[in-house]
């Protein structure tokens, strides 16, 4: 009675583990001019769960140089870079990651729009060679 009881909790155990979400990780990086798109993320059954952009430019990060980058005054929605940069990652969470782009870089989608006008050519990108190094 004992080993049909382990064996019985040995496959409910294996059962419960084939449907666990399989999580990978990868990491892409794209260099125009003199700014590096980096995309650190983890995928779960093929889908964005956790992911982190950030662009380096003349040695500074964008996210650390917060309202110091200076984007704001330009911004069409009067946001600064890290913020729209947050709002592209919330929207990306849960999604295949692939952003649709116009002839100017910016995103079709009139979601992704609303919160991040700013040229994400290099990001998107970077978000293709992170998501094929982390299959």
């Amino acid at each position: 009675m004992k080993k049909i009881l382990i064996l019985s909790s040995m496959l409910l155990l294996a059962a419960c583990s084939s449907k666990s979400p399989q999580s990978l990780s990868g990491r892409g990086e794209v260099k125009i001019d003199t700014e590096v798109s980096t995309v650190e993320l983890t995928l779960n059954d093929g889908v964005i769960s956790e992911i982190n952009i950030d662009e380096i430019s003349e040695g500074k990060s964008k996210k650390e140089l917060g309202d110091d980058y200076g984007m704001r005054k330009n911004s069409s929605i009067d946001k600064e870079w890290y913020e729209q940069i947050a709002y592209l990652e919330e929207k990306l969470i849960g999604t295949d990651g692939q952003i649709k782009l116009d002839e100017k870089g910016k995103a079709v989608d009139a979601d992704i729009i609303s919160g991040c006008t700013i040229d994400l050519t290099a990001i998107s990108e970077a978000i293709n060679i992170a998501i094929d190094e982390a299959k």
